[in-house]
């Protein structure tokens, strides 16, 4: 079933052609992205497309971390962040 799901997901191929590209950069150069940021509303595909980049992040042995809404605030979300990258 995933890898059906994995075969279908033809929309939002801008996004992770982008993805991919960046992560070839170098991390000190000017264009390289750090963060991410995904919202729209829901049932279109956001934690699809964010599953899609972890695992596309994995292969290229980066760190990840995924910040979701029940966390409120630039705070929260950074004592999350460091929790989770910490790991």
């Amino acid at each position: 079933m995933r890898r059906r799901q994995q075969a279908g997901f033809v929309a939002r191929t801008a996004e992770l052609a982008q993805f991919k590209a960046n992560l070839l950069l170098s991390p000190d150069g000017p264009d390289r992205q750090f963060i991410f940021s995904v919202h729209g509303d829901g049932g279109v595909g956001k934690s699809f497309l964010l599953n899609q980049w972890r695992g596309i992040a994995q292969e290229a042995n980066a760190v990840t971390c995924r910040v979701d809404e029940p966390v409120f605030g630039v705070v929260a979300a950074a004592a999350i962040a460091c929790h989770h990258l910490a790991r």
